[in-house]
């Protein structure tokens, strides 16, 4: 299966080959049988390719190929796809001979998922679990967020607050040592049964293809999946350790399990129209003093960059025991990179 969803700056530079199959149910051989594919953008049709005829006998099972690529680089928006098949003889049964899919190109978002969790896995996991999803950088990009959904499932399985999990990007050539990652972040009530999103340190992808996913400590933890997605899944497409804690414990890879796991890349106009307010509460009337903010707008967490007299720097979110007069300014950057500004002033 290809994206749900991709950076337009990637798009732009991707490529994608068809293919299908299809069965013969009915009680004769058809002769000239293909499967055209159609590609619509924003409701115009922009792609339509034919495959080569092919004679399906009774029962047959055959796969066709569209040699045409197909350049997804119309700009953002949904594409709809549409497979059908043709053939000589008159179908009995012409509602089965269509399938569609989409997919749609974004600002700076991948994803694998269909925003609709129907099950949860991995339920054979020891108590430490890794899982990962490939992705095809295809210019150098910045990553900066992570998002993955742990549904709490009806037999109780899911994360908790309170648990610990860890995100993580690793080049494909190396799956020892992450490029990036965000480790033992504390889960908070809000947080549970849904998805996470989690900022990264800025890390500059080459091209090429990247491994994203995440770490939980618990025998009790599930990641979402959709069960139509969990058939569609190439080898090598997701990796899983059941048993991260032990060092022996190789990668392997599943064709099951499709988890929802999204990558956030750095792009300005993700950042437009987002409007990152800070305020603030100063307490100066005393000989050591304080700074505590607070942030609406933008996408948390938060990430936090202070700058102050005689050299201060500080990446809390709030300031204590200051001790120097003067102007402590703060750069505050959500999790896709956007950010806001603001300065406080102890007296």
């Amino acid at each position: 299966a290809y994206y749900k969803m991709i950076p337009v700056r990637h798009a732009n530079l991707d490529t994608v080959l068809f293919g299908a199959a299809f069965q013969n149910d009915g009680s004769v051989a058809q002769t000239n049988a293909t499967v055209e594919v159609n590609v619509l953008y924003n409701g115009g049709n922009i792609y339509s390719q034919t495959s080569t005829p092919i004679n399906s006998a009774v029962s047959s099972q055959d796969s066709v190929d569209i040699t045409t690529t197909f350049f997804p680089n119309a700009g953002l928006g949904m594409y709809n796809t549409s497979f059908e098949v043709y053939a000589d003889s008159t179908d009995e049964t012409a509602s089965n001979n269509t399938i569609t899919d989409y997919f749609e190109v974004s600002q700076n978002e991948y994803r694998r998922d269909n925003d609709t969790v129907t099950s949860g896995n991995w339920f054979t996991a020891s108590s430490d679990w890794e899982m990962l999803s490939l992705y095809k950088i295809n210019e150098a990009d910045t990553a900066t967020a992570i998002s993955c959904n742990f549904p709490v499932l009806s037999d109780g399985r899911g994360v908790a607050a309170g648990d610990a999990i860890s995100y993580y990007i690793y080049n494909d050539a190396d799956l020892s040592v992450p490029v990036a990652k965000n480790e033992f972040y504390v889960v908070t009530a809000a947080e549970v049964d849904g998805w996470i999103t989690l900022p990264l340190p800025e890390v500059t992808l080459a091209p090429g293809y990247y491994y994203v996913g995440f770490k939980l400590y618990s025998t009790n933890s599930a990641i979402g999946t959709n069960s139509t997605l969990n058939t569609k899944i190439g080898p090598l497409s997701v990796l899983v350790r059941t048993d991260a804690g032990a060092t022996t414990d190789p990668w392997g890879y599943t064709t099951g399990v499709m988890p929802f796991i999204r990558l956030y890349t750095k792009s300005p106009d993700a950042c437009a129209g987002v409007n990152i307010v800070v305020t603030d509460t100063v307490v100066d009337n005393v000989e050591i003093g304080s700074v505590n903010i607070g942030v609406t707008g933008g996408t948390p967490g938060y990430s936090y960059s202070w700058t102050g007299p005689n050299g201060f720097v500080s990446s809390t979110q709030n300031l204590s025991n200051l001790t120097a007069q003067g102007n402590y300014d703060v750069v505050v950057t959500d999790v896709f990179g956007c950010t806001g500004s603001h300065s406080s002033t102890v007296a």
